[in-house]
């Protein structure tokens, strides 16, 4: 079995419940994106767990690196070489695979690392849901950016490291490149929150160091694909760059489903999966909840609990950015967006407490929408912004952002002049007059970081 290259640092929480779910366990999946650490934290499962699984009594830990196999034949191949299960006179898969079983089955108590499993997830897993029930002491870890899906998985979800971790981290890993390098807290903060806290990431951001200050480092992550990457690739093209980990789990979806990764980065902040069938429902990308479910399952898209036992999806940031990218190559990106805007305006007067969670997403439909109007004169854009202005205006003023209800509604009011076809009434332009008006007045009222709290990110 390998040994990571470099130390391990975190995830005491994921290796403690890795050992609970064992105790009940045959089969875990460490599911998640790319560049989480996935492979890291299953060995240093496995290095600490050598006196249980390794002789006399166990049957010593096996590490099967898939990462190359594009079929099943070439997996099982694979485990089968490890393992050292003789495949001379076996025909065909199933052969193979009960041979292997077999194989597994007089190992006793024994650990199997089935690393990097996604290329084959959907073909192997009655395989490996064989070998589970036919070894009873045996026990196999799989890591993986897609869930098999079979009954006997326990899933164990990674997100991003705790934050002191990342911290440490980065600070650890840029020294082995800077080691005079003096760590600066607010900077070091800064720099692993705007990549996600995700391993890979802060890995290649700290390698930077070597060239760029902290600061510089900081604001350059304002575009983080163009930094997160290693000059020569490494020595393990998947792990080169952000963009590449990202792009080899969008290659593991059909063309539909990777048009749908593409177009939800309209989406600011994350989107309940409602909004995102109304929104894309119409731009032929297949069943839009399949596809979305098939995001989250090959961790392409996070689900996070939401008020009233609703659900909201959103990226990593990071990977939103290589979305990004797709979307940009993508015909029916303007008309995502203006689906986006015409949603979120119709919905923005009623969203009561909902609207601050969707402050983004109004944020930037009225943005679509003004920009809109001012470029082709449509009268539906123009009142779509009139209305989200109107909605945003008790928010902007109870939280003191008066520069950018400035510029909020002078843009509607603009809108509303290059669209003199717009419905709006005299009582909406005078609402928006008379809070462009107040927000002038209160101006240094505002609170220093206005501008970081209400932003987003483009």
């Amino acid at each position: 079995m390998r040994g990571p290259a470099s130390s391990f640092v975190g995830r005491e929480t994921e290796l403690a419940r890795l050992a609970d779910l064992f105790e009940s366990a045959r089969l875990v999946t460490l599911l998640g994106p790319g560049g989480m650490g996935k492979t890291r934290l299953a060995l240093s499962y496995a290095e600490a767990n050598v006196a249980t699984f390794g002789p006399p009594e166990g049957g010593g830990i096996w590490f099967v690196d898939l990462s190359e196999s594009r079929t099943v034949s070439e997996a099982l191949a694979t485990v089968a070489a490890v393992l050292d299960v003789p495949l001379r006179g076996l025909s065909d898969d199933e052969t193979t695979a009960e041979a292997i079983g077999r194989g597994i089955a007089t190992l006793g108590r024994t650990l199997i690392v089935l690393d990097n499993l996604e290329p084959v997830a959907e073909g192997l897993a009655a395989a490996v849901e064989r070998w589970v029930r036919g070894a009873p002491s045996a026990r196999l870890l799989a890591t993986s950016r897609m869930a098999l899906g079979v009954d006997a998985e326990h899933v164990l979800p990674l997100g991003s490291l705790a934050p002191a971790d990342a911290a440490i981290l980065f600070v650890t890993r840029a020294r082995q490149v800077r080691p005079d390098l003096e760590s600066a807290p607010a900077d070091v903060a800064a720099i692993v929150e705007a990549i996600d806290r995700m391993p890979l990431a802060i890995e290649l951001a700290a390698a930077r160091v070597r060239l760029l200050g902290l600061s510089d480092l900081r604001a350059r992550l304002a575009q983080p694909l163009k930094v997160l990457r290693r000059g020569n690739g490494g020595t393990d093209p998947r792990h080169g760059s952000v963009r590449r980990a990202v792009l080899d789990s969008v290659d593991l979806l059909p063309t539909s489903t990777r048009r749908l990764f593409a177009l939800v980065s309209v989406f600011r902040r994350g989107v309940a999966p409602e909004d995102a069938e109304a929104v894309l429902g119409g731009l032929d990308l297949g069943e839009v909840l399949d596809g979305l479910d098939a995001l989250v399952r090959t961790s392409l898209l996070r689900v996070e609990d939401a008020p009233g036992g609703r659900t909201r999806l959103t990226f990593f940031e990071t990977i939103r950015e290589v979305a990004l990218e797709l979307a940009a190559e993508d015909p029916a990106r303007e008309v995502a967006a203006l689906a986006h805007s015409r949603h979120f305006a119709s919905r923005a007067a009623s969203l009561g407490p909902d609207r601050e969670a969707e402050l983004e997403n109004l944020l930037h439909a009225h943005e679509t929408a003004t920009a809109r109007a001012r470029r082709t004169g449509d009268a539906e854009a123009a009142e779509d912004a009139v209305r989200i202005a109107l909605a945003l205006e008790p928010l902007g003023g109870a939280r003191g952002l008066s520069r950018r209800r400035e510029r909020l509604l002078d843009a509607t009011l603009a809108a509303l002049d290059a669209a003199p076809a717009a419905r709006s009434d005299d009582e909406a332009r005078a609402r928006l007059r008379l809070g462009r008006g107040l927000a002038a007045d209160f101006r240094p009222l505002d609170h220093p970081f206005h501008g970081h709290l209400i932003s987003g990110h483009a």
